[in-house]
């Protein structure tokens, strides 16, 4: 127990410290792991609509090939506890009638055990383990998810609420907000990689919303998860390249263009020491 309790504290005081919402949820899950011994844990928050769990972090490897599959609430052993706000704890989770069984699963699933996340009087995502033995899980298990979930539940919540204000609502990159926030970081920050390049693009005036939103996503599978994707205005979005030279950015930008077709003006630049983002997103001028 007094394990268990330094645990918990030494996870709460690294929760109060500055991190991407990314981090703290694999911060959670790892630690999940080790208080009950399993190498198998997820993180699933419920999208804004409450009507879909999305994986977010996972400790093991996925019983299913579609990591990226998102249970609607109710549906399967994950959807259930997030429907009731109950946890549910099964020896045998394929003999459940609430099991759901995927074409996609890989091998066979042990024992299950699931906690809501509970903020606020509601349910925003389910924390879950599973381990290939039958049986593996005891109240004392149970017992300590819950007090986890409970713990990290209204942090995660903020953590989410205050990524969610820095996204552009149409295509799901950073709006204005979350560039301020995050891009004055990259700059200052030390440990970030240099060079450090940008790509900025603007669309033709005629490109609609469902344009606007499937260049987000050329945009997106075209760089790599260190970099950053924004919307600066209504038809103009930057990209983010640290530890990227100007011939690399070039040459990602001549990609981007040739995705995107010719409704798009491109630019790029690397950054001069100590120029500030104006400047060099000026730089960065887009041409066709």
């Amino acid at each position: 127990m007094a394990d268990m309790l330094g645990a918990l504290t030494d996870l709460t005081l690294r929760l109060h410290r500055p991190m991407e919402l990314h981090e703290m949820l694999q911060l959670i899950a790892d630690r999940a792991a080790q208080m009950i011994q399993t190498p198998l844990v997820s993180i699933r928050l419920l999208d804004p609509a409450h009507r879909r769990l999305v994986a977010t972090c996972r400790v093991g490897r996925s019983f299913h090939r579609d990591r990226e599959w998102a249970y609607g609430l109710g549906q399967g052993l994950v959807g259930w506890v997030a429907e009731h706000a109950e946890p549910l704890r099964l020896g045998r989770a394929e003999d459940d009638p609430r099991f759901l069984a995927r074409p996609d699963q890989e091998r066979p699933i042990g024992s299950f055990l699931g906690v809501p996340m509970v903020s606020d009087g509601l349910c925003t995502g389910v924390l879950s383990a599973a381990h290939p033995a039958f049986d593996y899980f005891t109240g004392e298990h149970e017992q300590q998810l819950v007090l986890l979930a409970s713990l990290v539940a209204p942090r995660i919540e903020q953590s989410r609420r205050a990524r969610v204000a820095q996204l552009d609502e149409l295509t799901g990159v950073l709006n204005r907000r979350g560039l301020d926030a995050h891009l004055p970081a990259i700059l200052e920050d030390d440990r970030t990689p240099h060079p450090l390049s940008i790509v900025v693009a603007d669309l033709d005036a005629t490109a609609d919303d469902a344009a606007l939103e499937r260049f987000a996503s050329v945009l997106c599978d075209s760089v790599r998860d260190t970099d950053t994707v924004a919307r600066l205005g209504d038809r103009r979005f930057l990209v983010v390249l640290p530890g990227t030279s100007l011939p690399l950015a070039e040459r990602i930008a001549t990609r981007i263009r040739g995705q995107a077709g010719a409704t798009v003006a491109i630019g790029a630049a690397e950054r001069a020491p100590g120029e500030g983002r104006d400047e060099l997103v000026a730089r960065a001028a887009p041409v066709r």
